[in-house]
Formats: structure tokens, C-alpha cells, sequence
């Protein structure tokens, strides 16, 4: 029978949070391009090609699991929050900074999620102290702030226990998947003894066979002799 295994693949997500700022890149340039020309776009473009590279980097370099994975989902999210001071306020922009939390929250592990949210609520601070209105717009109040503020905490608050009890199936599979291989490195121990047994007790038949007619043919001898010299007692 095939062995399946259900181990949750980190690798598999990098590469998917690599897909996703390429996709995210595209989405954040292109309309720039489109809306200011490509001369006036030089320095989007460059930021993106930077982000991009950063990026691959951090996909091939051999970095601790829980920095690459805070890195995949901070690089665009400084990005994002750049082109608020850059660019003015777009409600695009909002649901890309949610975006970069579902990337740091497929990852299934709580201080992910929780690292970078610490940098999102810094982000989302400095982005109010220094330009409000470029963040949430004409209607820039204090109010205001505070409700997309709890906002974020909230999804980041739900992501959490999302995360938690996602992130438990997944230990609880891989510890079944553990059991399971362990299972079947004793079966296949118990059969290899089984077959070194049943290899021993099949030589030592042979051997009991061996003697057994060893046994027969010098009794059979010995049953030949004593009636030849019966014989020969009778003729004299």
C-alpha cells in the first residue's frame, strides 16, 4: 500500500508567499504606470524590482524558518505602507497590508502571526503620526483611527485563533503520522524476525533431517550386520 504523508510543508508556503508578492508587485505597479506614465513610474518600478529580489533572496538563503517567514510578509508590507506617503490613501492599499497578515498567518504558527503584528500596529501608528491624511484619507480623525486601528486587531486577533487551533491539527497529524512510521518500523522489525526465525528453524530441520536418516541408515546397518552374523552362527 502507498505510504501517504501529511506533514505540513513550510517549504511549500514560502513559495506561495513568494508568488504572492510577485502577484502583489504587479498589482501595486501597474496601475502606477498606468496612472502616471512610465517615465514618471521609474521609482516604482525600481522599488519593485528591490522588493522582488529581496524577496527571492530570502527564498533561497538558508535563513532561521520563523525570520524568512516574518520577512515574506514584511517586505511587501513596507512596500505597501511606503506608497501611503508616496502615493496618497486608496482603500486598495488597506486590503493589501490584510494581504501581508494572511501571509504571515498560513504559516500556522503564533509568533509568526504575532511578530508581525507587532510591526503592522507600528506601521499603522507612524503612518497616522506623521501622515494621517495620506493613511485614512479626508476623513483623517482621531475616531477614525481608532476604528481601523481595532480593526486590524481584530482580524489579527481572529487570524490568532485561527492560527492556534490550525496549528494544533497540524501537530496532532504530524504526531499521528509519527506513531503511524513508528508502527511500521516495528511491524517491519517483527516480520524480519519472523523471517530470521522461520530461516533458523528451517536449518535446524534440515539438520534434525540430516541426522534423523544418519540415524536410519546406521541402524539399518547395524540391523544388516547382526543378522549376517546370526547367519554365519547358525551355519556353524
Amino acid at each position: 500500500m502507498k505510504n501517504e504523508t501529511y506533514t505540513f510543508n513550510v517549504q511549500k508556503v514560502h513559495q506561495l508567499n513568494l508568488i504572492t508578492t510577485c502577484l502583489m508587485v504587479l498589482l501595486i505597479v501597474v496601475p502606477l504606470i498606468i496612472k502616471h506614465g512610465f517615465s514618471q513610474s521609474s521609482l516604482y518600478i525600481l522599488t519593485g524590482v528591490a522588493i522582488l529580489a529581496c524577496s527571492s533572496l530570502n527564498y533561497f538563503l538558508k535563513l532561521p524558518y520563523i525570520l524568512k517567514a516574518v520577512l515574506f510578509s514584511t517586505l511587501p508590507g513596507l512596500v505597501v505602507c511606503a506608497l501611503f506617503f508616496l502615493d496618497g490613501f486608496a482603500l486598495n492599499k488597506h486590503y493589501l497590508i490584510l494581504l501581508t497578515i494572511v501571509m504571515a498567518a498560513i504559516y500556522f504558527n503564533k509568533k509568526i502571526l504575532a511578530t508581525y503584528g507587532i510591526i503592522v500596529d507600528v506601521l499603522i501608528i507612524l503612518l497616522y503620526t506623521f501622515a494621517p491624511e495620506r493613511f485614512l484619507g479626508e476623513n483623517s480623525t482621531f475616531t477614525m483611527f481608532l476604528t481601523v486601528f481595532f480593526l486590524y486587531q481584530g482580524i489579527l486577533f481572529m487570524l490568532g485563533k485561527l492560527n492556534q487551533w490550525g496549528g494544533q491539527l497540524v501537530a496532532d497529524a504530524q504526531k499521528r503520522e509519527e506513531r503511524a512510521n513508528s508502527l511500521l518500523e516495528q511491524s517491519q522489525q517483527l516480520l524480519s524476525m519472523i523471517e530470521k526465525s522461520a530461516h533458523t528453524i528451517g536449518e535446524e530441520s534440515n539438520e534434525m533431517k540430516s541426522l534423523s536418516n544418519s540415524l536410519a541408515s546406521n541402524c539399518k546397518s547395524y540391523h544388516i550386520k547382526l543378522n549376517y552374523t546370526d547367519l554365519r552362527i547358525y551355519s556353524e
